[in-house]
């Protein structure tokens, strides 16, 4: 049976309990240098298992079995940077959305030192929401005075106060920050790379798609003779905002070709209006009117043919300038999602209470 290995000696504990005499101050220095081996020896781990597998070279196993011990007595997973920690609390809003990761003091200082050496970092170094410094003073900190908040940071958690969002990579920011970005909105849309977690929803006023599929030859997309095609209605009557200001309604048509890319797009556009995505209250660019029901960036065919000079087909990179359009706003197909399920006849009502 294989032995379990010793459990080793947690240095926070000795940091926690300094006294003022010269042997607690010994006994410091020395629980501080062994901590600074350790957490080097989990960077060299981490850099190893990035580009070796198994344990024929560099680092033997029973010493990579030491160092994952150790690193989860530091209250960290088997690699140093960007794994989930035992203690992490998920109970705030933006947790929800993503399973964010926490980053403690010295995994910053050993991340911004790897990057230093392929780009400039000034950027890194700061939250892009606050535009400051993630833990006071970082860039010149001693490496000892790093570490003796590293520990302090692993006794107490809420300490560490920068995370990164799950889809994220590269940029960081104030926990608190996030949770202030997100405010009461059901989604979080990263600053930096655009990417959304939760469901992005939009302020459409109420409305109604609907949908009808036309056999082929009845009214043909120009290119696509040989498919049926989708006729989309939209339609928006006056109402008031919520701040009693006036607006305009609006009916609008559009058109997609019955191919395996516009059936596609057709349930796409579905979900972009069940998330009031599709449409916003604004100003027209085409006659001018303030206060009336426009387009929200997503473009439609609204002719059969013309091309897209005249807003219709054929058109060879529509699908794909759509589906980019949707994306930036979070819709795009996810699992379990079936265009082919679509009725031949349908419809979406939004109203609001």
């Amino acid at each position: 049976m294989e032995k379990s290995l010793p459990t080793p000696t947690n240095p926070c504990k000795t940091l926690i309990s300094l006294s003022s005499d010269k042997k607690a101050k010994t006994e410091q220095r020395k629980d501080i240098d062994e901590l600074s081996e350790k957490m080097d020896k989990l960077h060299l781990d981490r850099k190893i298992e990035n580009h070796k597998a198994g344990t024929k070279e560099g680092v033997p196993g029973e010493e990579q079995k030491d160092i994952s011990q150790e690193a989860q007595d530091l209250g960290f997973e088997k690699s140093l940077i960007g794994n989930p920690k035992p203690f992490t609390d998920h109970s705030c809003r933006c947790s929800k959305l993503t399973d964010w990761v926490e980053i403690t003091i010295y995994e910053l200082y050993l991340l911004l030192e790897e990057q230093r050496h392929q780009k400039d970092i000034a950027e890194e170094e700061i939250c892009p929401i606050c535009r400051c410094e993630f833990y006071d003073n970082i860039h010149t900190l001693k490496k000892e005075e790093i570490l003796e908040q590293q520990t302090q940071m692993v006794a107490d958690p809420s300490q560490i106060s920068v995370i990164k969002f799950d889809n994220c990579s590269d940029h960081y920011f104030h926990k608190g920050c996030a949770e202030m970005m997100l405010g009461d909105k059901s989604y979080l849309k990263c600053p930096i790379c655009a990417n959304i977690y939760g469901f992005m929803t939009g302020e459409m006023p109420p409305g109604r798609m609907t949908w009808q599929y036309f056999e082929e030859g009845q009214y043909p997309c120009s290119g696509y003779e040989c498919s049926g095609t989708w006729h989309i209605h939209y339609s928006f009557y006056d109402g008031y905002k919520e701040d009693g200001t006036r607006y305009r309604g609006t009916r609008r048509d559009a058109f997609l070709p019955d191919t395996t890319e516009g059936k596609e797009v057709l349930f796409l556009l579905i979900k972009a209006f069940k998330r009031r995505l599709t449409f916003v209250v604004g100003d027209s660019i085409t006659t001018g009117r303030k206060n009336v029901v426009v387009w929200n960036s997503v473009h439609h065919k609204t002719s059969l043919e013309g091309g897209s000079a005249n807003f219709g087909y054929p058109d060879a990179t529509y699908f794909s300038r759509v589906k980019l359009e949707l994306a930036d706003k979070g819709v795009v197909m996810e699992e379990g999602d079936n265009p082919k399920k679509i009725k031949k006849k349908g419809y979406v009502q939004i109203n609001l209470k």
